[in-house]
């Protein structure tokens, strides 16, 4: 049986076992909720001003009262009430009896040593932030820019660009491999994303010679072998971007449609066209995770 439980709504009511441990999260802070005093609750204010907050370990020795388990000092009750076919919770301090709190997640603990309640506690949470920055990470712009240029297709597909960088927001976040020293985070991702940076490039510069050699075998505008009832260019232009989605499917979406120049010369400008925009995305990639390696608070 697993030694800390999860829970939120549930449809039927739970017993805490006495002696257990308990975290709790609310789903929006109020002022007297940052007052570390008063606060024990999980969760993050408000934006533009957003600061993320991990739970205070409490103990209960009755599986409803919770108290600040160094001092034994009572702090609030822990309960659940009926709403819709399913059981909420709510916590009272005794600071405010008169204001009960809606808590929106709630973690039980079972009884067991308090270091070990504290250790299994913060490992769970601990990955649960790494995993929370990561998606926060991959959800901006330039890294979703360069996931889609990474992806690849069939045989050639590989890691894509965030999937790379995950292990140094494990490590950061899990591990605490950097401890509180946001410098070295952040030079541990540069030298990662660099590294995915010039993988990506160099299957730019492939794409490019693989394209351009296969278009040297494509017949000119205006060829015999063509079907030219509809006229000169067409069906050139297909025969050439036939070659380029073989050969070149990161570039072909950096190739201009109506092609002006030679076949190759537009694939170069393509080429280009793609260099600038991964540099665009890893610049944009860099800023974003500034802020998602930066140090995470932990159970308290």
């Amino acid at each position: 049986m697993a030694a800390l439980h999860q829970y939120g709504a549930t449809p039927e009511k739970i017993h805490v076992t006495p002696g257990s441990y308990i975290t709790l999260w609310a789903p929006a802070f109020t002022d007297w909720m940052t007052d570390p005093k008063q606060n024990v609750f999980g969760g993050a204010t408000p934006y533009p001003t957003r600061e993320v907050f991990a739970p205070v370990l409490l103990y209960t020795p009755d599986g409803t009262t919770l108290q600040d388990r160094s001092t034994g000092k009572p702090l609030g009750t822990l309960t659940q009430y009926s709403y819709a076919h399913n059981y909420l919770w709510e916590y009272t301090t005794h600071a405010k009896p008169h204001h009960c709190t809606y808590i929106l997640r709630v973690w039980v603990i079972d009884p067991m040593p308090e270091a070990a309640a504290l250790a299994l506690v913060r490992a769970t949470y601990d990955a649960e932030t790494a995993a929370q920055r990561f998606a926060d990470f991959c959800e901006g712009w330039g890294v979703r820019k360069l996931d889609e240029m990474s992806a690849g297709t069939g045989e050639e597909s590989g890691p894509c660009f965030s999937e790379r960088l995950r292990v140094v927001f494990e490590s950061t976040h899990q591990h605490h491999v950097y401890g509180t020293d946001h410098g070295a985070a952040i030079r541990a991702f540069e030298e990662a994303a660099d590294a995915a940076v010039k993988a990506l490039e160099g299957r730019l510069s492939e794409e490019l010679d693989r394209a351009s050699k296969a278009l040297e075998a494509v017949p000119p505008m205006g060829d015999p072998s063509y079907n030219l009832a509809l006229g000169a260019y067409l069906p050139w232009r297909a025969a050439v971007g036939k070659v380029i989605d073989t050969e070149a499917p990161t570039l072909r979406r950096y190739v201009a449609c109506r092609l002006v120049d030679a076949a190759v010369q537009e694939l170069q400008k393509g080429y280009s066209r793609a260099l600038s925009a991964a540099k665009e995305a890893a610049g944009s990639a860099m800023d974003h995770a500034g802020y998602c390696l930066a140090p995470a608070p932990t159970i308290r």
